[in-house]
């Protein structure tokens, strides 16, 4: 088993960010450390951890007609753990 580090872009996302805002569309930059058997394992854990998420979740309004698009990046093997905690987080884009 490795542990690779995915680097993720969600796109189509319609939100209020800041949360007390209009709902817009934009995307988020987004990273997560799993363990996985293979790069496609790896990607599969990674965009499944996004959209169970519940600051994901909290945030996103789309509906299952316009659903959000989610793609890898960049995807590495490290060696040991990026830090003691899974990597999270999201940071926000607005769509032109």
């Amino acid at each position: 088993m490795n542990r690779y580090l995915i680097n993720l872009r969600i796109d189509n996302v319609l939100a209020s960010v800041p949360r007390d805002t209009p709902a817009r569309k934009g995307g988020f930059l987004a990273a997560r450390d799993v363990d996985a058997e293979s790069k496609e394992e790896a990607c599969s854990i990674a965009k499944a951890e996004v959209l169970a998420d519940p600051i994901f979740l909290g945030v996103a309004k789309n509906s299952s007609e316009d659903p959000v698009v989610i793609s890898v990046e960049e995807i590495v093997i490290v060696e040991k753990p990026i830090a003691k905690k899974r990597a999270i987080g999201y940071a926000w884009f607005s769509e032109p």
